[in-house]
Parts: C-alpha cells; sequence; structure tokens
C-alpha cells in the first residue's frame, strides 16, 4: 500500500525530534524485547538456548518480581468472612446443604373447649407418620398413643365431638412424659438419633442443630410445637426434646411449591392437591397421614425439603417472640 503525499499551503512537516506534545505515560509503555535476533554467530545453537544478554535477563526477573511484589498487595487469600459471610450464610464455597433424609409429620389433639375462660391446652393425642424423604418417598411407619391431661382430666362435649376422642381413651392414656418416652423409643428404632453431633452444632441450652441430623418435623402449622407443646412442658418445668428445637411448618413450604395460598382446611387443600383426604378429620393421626400425603406429593414433585422454617431461640423461646414483645413495649429490637 502506497500512502499519499500530503503537501500543500499551510502544511508543516513535523520534525521526528521534536517531544510529544501528549507524552504517553510510564505506565502504558510496554518493556523492551530483550530477545536477541538469530545471526551468523548463532543460528546453530540449541532450541533452548537463551540468546539475550544476562544483563537483559536481569531487568526482565527484576520486572517480574516488581509486578508479584505489587499484585500481592491486591490479590489476597479469601478469608472465614468472605468464605461464609458476617452470619454464616451459606455461598459459593460452601458445599451445599443435602436434604432431610426422613421427615416426622405431626399433629397433636389436645383439649379445648368453646368457653374462653377455658384451661391451659393439653396434649390428648401423640401422633406421627415417618416419611422417606429419599426415592421411593414412602411412608415407613406411624406412631400414636393418647395421653392423660392433668388440669382438665374429663374432656368437653366440643374437643369429644371435633376429634371423636373418647374419655375412655384418654383414661387409659399415659402421662406426656411417657409418651414422649416412647416416642424416642419409636425414632431410635427407625436409626434417628437425636443426639448432638458436637458441642459446636447445639442452639443455646443444649439444642442441636437438627441440620446435622437425617431428619426433621413438619407440622401442618406451628401452633402443635411452638404453642401448646412449648407452653405445656413450660408449665411442668420439662426440657424440650432436641429433635423439636426446631421443625418445618409445610404451610410456608407449599406457598413455595405450588405458588398458591394454601386455603381453607386441611381436608380441603388435600383434594385441591388431587388427592383423597381418607379418614376422619381432626384425628391426629389422620391428620398426620393425609399431611404426609402433601409431603409425598411435593417430593415426587422435585422438591427438596434442606431447612427448617420456625424454632427456638436460645432462651427457649420461639424465634421472634422477644422481638414482638419488645415491639408492643415499645422498646428497640
Amino acid at each position: 500500500m502506497v500512502w499519499p503525499v500530503i503537501s500543500g499551503p499551510g502544511f508543516k512537516e513535523a520534525n521526528p525530534l521534536a517531544p510529544l506534545r501528549h507524552p504517553i505515560p510510564p505506565h502504558l509503555v510496554s518493556e523492551p524485547n530483550y530477545t536477541t535476533l538469530p545471526s551468523s554467530s548463532n543460528r546453530n545453537m540449541a532450541p533452548n538456548q537463551s540468546t539475550s544478554t544476562p544483563c537483559a535477563t536481569s531487568n526482565r526477573n527484576a520486572h517480574v518480581s516488581g509486578l508479584a511484589g505489587g499484585w500481592q498487595h491486591i490479590l489476597k487469600p479469601p478469608s472465614e468472612k468472605d468464605i461464609r459471610g458476617p452470619r454464616r450464610a451459606h455461598k459459593g464455597l460452601d458445599a451445599p446443604r443435602p436434604s432431610f433424609r426422613y421427615l416426622v409429620v405431626l399433629d397433636f389433639e389436645w383439649t379445648a373447649d368453646k368457653d374462653p375462660s377455658f384451661g391451659p391446652s393439653e396434649i390428648i393425642e401423640f401422633p406421627s407418620v415417618l416419611v422417606e424423604a429419599r426415592f421411593p418417598f414412602r411412608i415407613v411407619d406411624e406412631f400414636q398413643v393418647y395421653v392423660k391431661p392433668r388440669i382438665n382430666p374429663v374432656l368437653t362435649p366440643f374437643i369429644k365431638e371435633l376429634t371423636a376422642i373418647t374419655q375412655e381413651q384418654v383414661d387409659m392414656g399415659v402421662d406426656l412424659t411417657t409418651a414422649l418416652d416412647q416416642y424416642n423409643a419409636w425414632l431410635a428404632s427407625h436409626g434417628l438419633d437425636m443426639a448432638p453431633k458436637s458441642t459446636a452444632a447445639t442452639h443455646g441450652k443444649g439444642l442441636p442443630d437438627v441440620r446435622t441430623n437425617t431428619f426433621a418435623v413438619v407440622t401442618w402449622g406451628d401452633s402443635d410445637l411452638m404453642s401448646t407443646l412449648h407452653g405445656e412442658l413450660k408449665r411442668r418445668h420439662l426440657p424440650m426434646p432436641p429433635h423439636f428445637a426446631s421443625w418445618i411448618n409445610l404451610k410456608a413450604l407449599f406457598r413455595q411449591h405450588y405458588r398458591r395460598e394454601p386455603r381453607g382446611g386441611l381436608q380441603h387443600v388435600v383434594e385441591t392437591c388431587g388427592l383423597r383426604f381418607d379418614g376422619r378429620a381432626h384425628s391426629g393421626l389422620v391428620d398426620s397421614r393425609n399431611t404426609a400425603k402433601i409431603v409425598v406429593q411435593m417430593l415426587s414433585q422435585g422438591f427438596q425439603f434442606k431447612r427448617t422454617t420456625r424454632g427456638f431461640d436460645t432462651l427457649g423461646e420461639p424465634l421472634g417472640i422477644m422481638q414482638k414483645r419488645k415491639r408492643s413495649e415499645g422498646g428497640r429490637v
């Protein structure tokens, strides 16, 4: 390609020796190439033998070491905060959280009456359904025991009509402490260990982190554990069993999976999922079985149960309760 010659009135030829009006910044100036072109005296050298001068090699090494020294102040290894975050949240460098292997569906029945002055609620039916949360997603076993109330041992007509639980059944029932012992033995018979894996996996007063275990308790709402069981154990000065330290409220995950509200009672929700509600509603074991149907359907549709949705804090109170109390009292959380 031939460049045209620029000439004419007003054209002034540039002086090649004059300094540039806009000099190039020093950090943009590239390093010179110290490689010596082959000459007649070194054409027969070995392929890997360097042809640069010692001075050029030393200059290049100094340049590389200078860059390394500069980058060391910028590129640092990740800290614990970078990996885990300020709240130890899940980040990209963490291993994926495994899903629970078993889900224990629970639905208590307790004493109640239409009269608002009726005493505190006491558990009268303690049922559960064990679901295997790995394929083929099946119901493994069931548990049920009737519990004899202490404060109001005589059932009201309202609760007998609602639950179909008879006075004879609760009279022949066991104390709540015995029911809890039987429940623990039932879980242990399926290899579900409630003991903390280590002291680092505990919350507050020795309550284990349920994420380190292979199962979680599932309820249809929070009242079974957060109100009924918690209140009764607190009145009787009994410790909360470790496996009830946190749980899954299926209603919350139902919204997440089906993208709609679980409106109506449990029976209506089961039927809107295309499932058949078997048995009489408001029986603890019947409700547990039908709640387990929703769990199995969610599992078969690809939903993974990896986290609990609610639990107790280090003081043994339901999470969020203390904050609500402070806000109601006008204090700052």
